[in-house]
């Protein structure tokens, strides 16, 4: 014991961290209200559903900074048009794909 604390070495199992999300936002079009897209502080988007709270339907990985803002195609079509944009801390825009895990194109 060290100061009324005990000293142990840790297991050798995983820690996991809550973050918060930055931002949401919703598709339009057909697919209106069953799912969304969150931009999260650790460098992530995810794609989650309205009825299945436990899981992400998709993580999409690419920003190497806090994302603060996830915004839809207001023109939203899952088949011909499902695009995405995103900016970071990291000084970039992206354009992404619902279809691709990672991005399209990066605007510095």
């Amino acid at each position: 014991m060290y100061a009324g604390a005990e000293i142990d070495k840790k297991g050798g199992g995983m820690t996991f961290i809550n973050t918060g999300g930055l931002s949401i936002d919703f598709p339009g079009g057909n697919e209106a209200g069953i799912h969304y897209f969150t931009a999260t502080e650790d460098c992530a988007i995810h794609k989650c559903s309205t009825s299945y709270s436990e899981n992400y339907m998709q993580t999409y990985y690419g920003h190497t900074g806090p994302i603060y803002k996830v915004r839809c195609n207001p023109f939203w079509h899952s088949n011909d048009c499902p695009i995405f944009l995103t900016c970071s801390y990291d000084w970039t825009v992206r354009v992404w794909s619902e279809k691709e895990s990672s991005e399209k194109l990066i605007c510095h």
